[in-house]
Parts: C-alpha cells; structure tokens; sequence
C-alpha cells in the first residue's frame, strides 16, 4: 500500500491505534495525517516527539535507550538482573 492511500485505508478499516516507523522528519506529517482520520492511539518508534490532539494518545519509544538497557540487563550491570553467561557476536 502506498502512503496516498493511509486516508482511505484507516476510514474503511475503522482504524484506530497507528504504528509509527518512519525516519524522524517523515513522523508528523504521518502523525498528522492518521490523526485527521480518526487514530485514537500512536505507537510512536520514530526518533522524535510527535505532537498530537488532546483526544489522542501517544507512546513514545525509544530503541536507542530500550537497547542500552537490554544490553546493561545482559552484563548484569542493572541490580537484580541476571548476567548472560554465553557470548556476544558483535562484542557487547
């Protein structure tokens, strides 16, 4: 599906909750656009703050930081976490 056809899609789907992947500078205008048709709810994953109605919900994620994170729980750098014992393949 191209992108001409978010508009038609989400009003004949009744869509509601929109996934947002899309580089930083592509998000509003996606955002934007989902809103206008009636998305209650966006899973953002764009590296950027979208700005939304009122009406509308928003989650923000952030791989970067989930990653860091990930690979911390894994070294057993987070207290409480279990360290991974088997080997990293890029060196983590």
């Amino acid at each position: 599906m191209s992108d001409c056809d978010i508009e038609t899609f989400c009003n004949d789907e009744n869509i509601k909750l929109g996934i947002i992947t899309v580089p930083a500078e592509s998000a509003q205008p996606i955002c934007d656009r989902l809103t206008f048709c009636g998305v209650k709810a966006i899973w953002n994953f764009a590296p950027t703050i979208l700005r939304v109605p009122e009406n509308v919900v928003i989650e923000n994620e952030n791989l970067a930081s989930s990653l860091a994170i990930l690979c911390m729980r894994m070294r057993g750098e987070i207290p409480g976490a279990v360290a991974y014992s088997g080997t990293f393949g890029s060196g983590l």
